[in-house]
């Protein structure tokens, strides 16, 4: 997801990444067509006229160079085996100054039960 900033603004746009302004913009990007058409439907229920969603991936990113004054990746680094590649990605598409958070989650060995529960609990009320 993108956010190009407006330079002057007084009414505001909030999204997940942040205030946009009122000429700002929010891209976001996924590989699955069943998800755009969801990140639509959510943008259009919560009024957000000033958000766009393209088909593509985090390695090869559909936007220009120097787009971007914040990327936020959530949840899909971990699964790209070429990280390197999406850091170069993430660099090429961000404008100078501009920065990236990154929300990932890694498990190594198994999880307890209790756990389990606890995050399936925290996805219910999310979803």
């Amino acid at each position: 997801m993108f956010r190009k900033k407006a330079k002057k603004s007084n009414a505001k746009t909030r999204h997940e990444t942040g205030e946009t302004g009122e000429t700002g913009k929010v891209i976001g990007i996924d590989f699955t067509p069943a998800m755009l058409q969801r990140a639509r439907q959510n943008a259009e229920i919560r009024g957000f006229n000033n958000a766009e969603f393209r088909q593509g991936d985090i390695e090869k990113m559909p936007v220009t160079a120097n787009v971007a004054n914040v990327i936020v990746s959530n949840c899909v680094l971990n699964l790209v085996p070429n990280k390197d590649g999406v850091f170069k990605e993430i660099f090429r598409a961000l404008k100078p100054g501009g920065h990236f958070s990154i929300s990932d989650i890694v498990l190594e060995g198994r999880a307890a039960e209790a756990n389990k529960r606890s995050c399936r609990n925290v996805c219910r009320l999310c979803s």
